[in-house]
């Protein structure tokens, strides 16, 4: 793989094979070498050098002025200069495009109750968000103005600068939740939750985007149309009478079922065609959270308060019918997980993938979050002496002193990553997107804070402030520099990407 650096405003590969790079004063024709010397070929070189030298030139200019562009805006101001086809591949795009994190905060949206959970649909058309106990509001975000602002920012000695690099627009009123027109987006949808159980803990939008399922403290999936026109709730056929809650909820590709992650310790799988719910015992304890690893929605990863992260492959799991007079109450019989993942000191508070098949991420209340390969999975779990410990840890009131905390005697991690606080919640954290490159995570804090981290060195790359409460959920635009967070201070928070002056 050819890895680039800037070279006095230009890209070239270490390899010096990038398209489109010239070296100034150096001529492509020379006659009596390859071309014999033939005027015709010489013309044609020389005619070649001219068109790369302008390309180049231009490139030039556009790269000089690269951080006054956000995402999108440099290849269109390209494709306007006539450039297309040069060294700008989809791999160095994303790498430019990984530069350009959000650091500017645009807006806010400001609500009556905590918002516990907000995320951004798969072609970024829709942002969903649900708080405590009050609406659930859908937003048709099409036409957003939150991430086209590309005004620069003053340099970090600025009064108005954020912490580590991050820059916030202080002072600017926050907007009503519905009075969203202010930053483009439209109120499309308004969901009165149907039974909800002190708060409603988790949305996801079918990738038909037309169905929205969340869930509460209940023996229930619930489903609402995007619209708010129809809802209704699939019951779960539950480990105990007690009452129950899907603490993370996701749609398959192709919206035909939903996984969910149980205080029960189970994982549910419900078949919204057929009506049917397979219950797996996953765990030794609550499961926080779900996550497919790809796709296809075969591989399925899970969190719990054990400390463990499990991957399931569905196609190794055999069900029956756990109630005759509920055929559509099913239970696996095969309940062994592929592999194991062992490494954090204390409960899962959320786990995701890269999509790729390789790379996942988890959250966890001993206040880290780690990389994991898919390839290194262990077959079980093996002893680590922190059991008991977990037993009397309640992370809503008690925080881990890092000083006396040893290293997890199994940890089979690439990289892990401190700096935010997991306490009261169960705070989430992403990677970017793939039109960024995915080379970072984002992280919500219990301080208020956002926190960037790179996968590969692990290193902390910026931090943003502005919240006055615990931000629970994160959420990154698929194509655009756009984030929103949202938090326990009754407010979503909007952050595009704006350069840094000096």
């Amino acid at each position: 793989m050819q890895q680039y650096v800037w070279v006095s405003g230009s890209e070239q590969s270490d390899t010096d094979e990038s398209p489109g790079s010239v070296a100034s004063g150096q001529s492509t024709c020379s006659p009596g070498k390859d071309n014999g010397g033939s005027p015709s070929s010489c013309s044609a070189n020389v005619a070649r050098e001219e068109s790369e030298k302008s390309i180049a030139s231009a490139l030039s200019d556009l790269i000089k002025n690269r951080n006054r562009l956000r995402n999108g805006g440099l290849f269109r101001s390209m494709e306007k200069r006539g450039i297309s086809g040069c060294a700008f591949d989809d791999g160095l795009k994303r790498a430019l495009c990984s530069m350009q994190l959000p650091n500017n905060r645009t807006g806010r949206l400001q609500f009556s109750e905590s918002v516990f959970c907000g995320q951004f649909c798969a072609d970024g058309s829709k942002f969903v968000c649900a708080c405590k106990a009050d609406c659930i509001r859908v937003y048709d975000t099409s036409n957003s103005t939150c991430a086209s602002n590309q005004a620069t920012r003053k340099d970090a000695n600025a009064p108005d600068a954020a912490t580590s690099g991050a820059h916030v627009r202080r002072g600017s009123p926050p907007v009503s939740g519905d009075e969203c027109e202010t930053y483009g987006w439209r109120l499309q949808g308004l969901i009165l939750p149907q039974s909800v159980g002190w708060a409603v803990v988790d949305v996801d939008v079918s990738p038909r985007m037309d169905w929205l399922a969340y869930t509460s403290w209940s023996n229930s999936i619930s489903l609402a149309r995007l619209d708010g026109s129809q809802n209704y709730a699939i019951e779960l056929d539950r480990c105990s009478g007690d009452v129950m809650c899907l603490f993370s909820i996701q749609h398959t590709s192709d919206g035909r079922e939903i996984v969910g992650g149980g205080s029960d310790a189970c994982i549910y799988f419900a078949d919204l065609e057929s009506n049917t719910v397979t219950r797996i015992r996953a765990h030794a304890d609550d499961v926080n959270s779900v996550a497919f690893v790809d796709a296809d929605g075969q591989m399925i990863i899970s969190g719990s308060d054990d400390s463990l992260i499990k991957v399931w492959d569905r196609r190794c799991l055999q069900t029956v019918s756990t109630d005759q007079s509920r055929p559509s109450a099913r239970v696996s019989m095969q309940q062994k997980p592929v592999g194991v993942f062992q490494g954090h000191s204390f409960g899962i508070t959320h786990v995701t993938s890269r999509f790729d098949g390789r790379l996942i991420l988890s959250n966890s209340k001993d206040q880290s979050a780690k990389l994991w390969d898919l390839r290194m999975l262990r077959e079980c779990a093996l002893p680590d002496g922190l059991a008991r410990r977990r037993r009397h840890f309640d992370y809503r009131w008690d925080m881990v002193d890092y000083a006396s905390t040893p290293q997890h005697p199994n940890d089979s991690s690439l990289r892990t990553f401190r700096g935010h606080r997991v306490l009261q919640t169960l705070i989430r954290g992403y990677f970017t997107p793939p039109s960024m490159g995915s080379a970072h995570c984002v992280l919500g804090s219990h301080d208020g804070s956002i926190h960037f981290y790179d996968i590969v060195s692990g290193e902390t790359v910026q931090i943003l402030s502005g919240h006055r409460n615990t931000v629970r959920d994160v959420s990154l635009h698929p194509s655009e520099p756009l984030l929103a967070t949202s938090s326990w201070d009754q407010t979503v928070s909007l952050w595009n990407y704006q350069a840094i002056t000096s």
